[in-house]
């Protein structure tokens, strides 16, 4: 089953509109996000980090990298706001946290926050004994996403009908 999450849409919509209504006819932009992915199959740290989520936070759900097909459907949405000339380019590093590191970097996500603290407690011993047995470091595979593009220049015509639109989001 697919699942959507509506505050991301609204969030990134709001966004665009922000950001279009800031930017002058043909000015620039600089977009950039980070994907951090702890869950590659041919890392140690990143096995026993699944193995801990999977025992406190089922899913179905595909864990993936952020890739090529992910940056085209950014394009696609900057185009759809009205950017040009939108060019992208893929980044990629490796990070490497101590089992504190990662527990701190956890407590950064809202959604990580959010649980109940006795889960929250369990889950964090958890997942630094599982760390600290592997070596006490977890690899962290970045993948940053970079867009640079211009606003398309409007009509006073078409930023009338631009602008109706816009407000309506």
């Amino acid at each position: 089953m697919l699942k959507i999450n509506l505050t991301t849409i609204i969030n990134s919509m709001l966004l665009m509109w922000i950001l279009w209504n800031i930017l002058k006819s043909n000015g620039a932009i600089a977009l950039f996000w980070n994907h951090p992915f702890p869950n590659r199959q041919d890392d140690i740290t990143n096995i026993v980090n699944r193995s801990i989520y999977n025992k406190y936070r089922t899913s179905d759900k595909e864990m993936r990298e952020f890739n090529e097909s992910d940056c085209q459907k950014r394009i696609n949405g900057l185009e759809r706001f009205g950017f040009k000339d939108i060019t992208s380019k893929l980044y990629h590093r490796k990070r490497t946290l101590t089992s504190n590191e990662y527990i701190s970097l956890l407590n950064m996500y809202s959604d990580y926050r959010a649980l109940p603290v006795e889960v929250k407690n369990n889950f964090e011993i958890d997942i630094k004994n599982a760390i600290d047995e592997v070596g006490g470091k977890i690899n962290i595979y970045d993948t940053i996403d970079l867009y640079l593009a211009r606003k398309r220049q409007i009509l006073n015509l078409q930023r009338r009908s631009y602008n109706g639109i816009m407000g309506c989001i």
